[in-house]
């Protein structure tokens, strides 16, 4: 009998920034509300079931307008005990920031000055969504 794969091809229709922070997940989202005049609410956390690796819990912060969507998700999972990543390819990076959508608060910000403005934020990356290996981590 002959065996069929579906493939999917998603389409990741945002931008994504890595950030390096030492700083709690509740006090960035503070820091970006101000300087961004924004109000990122902490959400429920994302769960991930994987079948042969650990599961993941994925804390995240949403602000939502009509054009678009801002996220700020840590990296590593909520449970200290695992050592598992959303993306694990990076790692090194504490946060990730997602923005989806065209338009709105965001069109004429340098969100990475923005971003290093930031007493703590050591570092910020953007990142090319596609030269990622588990990029499907990123589709809720």
């Amino acid at each position: 009998m002959k065996r069929s794969r579906l493939q999917v091809d998603y389409e990741y229709d945002f931008t994504l920034w890595a950030l390096l922070s030492p700083m709690r997940e509740y006090k960035l989202a503070w820091y970006l509300n101000q300087l961004l005049h924004i109000r990122l609410v902490k959400e429920k956390d994302i769960a991930f079931a994987f079948t042969n690796q650990p599961d993941l819990s994925i804390s995240n912060y949403i602000f939502a307008t009509e054009n678009c969507l801002l996220r700020l998700l840590r990296n590593r999972s909520v449970s200290e005990a695992e050592q598992a990543f959303l993306l694990p390819e990076l790692k090194q990076f504490d946060y990730l920031l997602m923005l989806q959508g065209e338009g709105g608060l965001f069109d004429h910000l340098d969100l990475v000055a923005v971003l290093q403005k930031i007493p703590t934020v050591d570092f910020v990356k953007p990142i090319e969504v596609e030269s990622l290996k588990s990029k499907e981590n990123l589709i809720f």
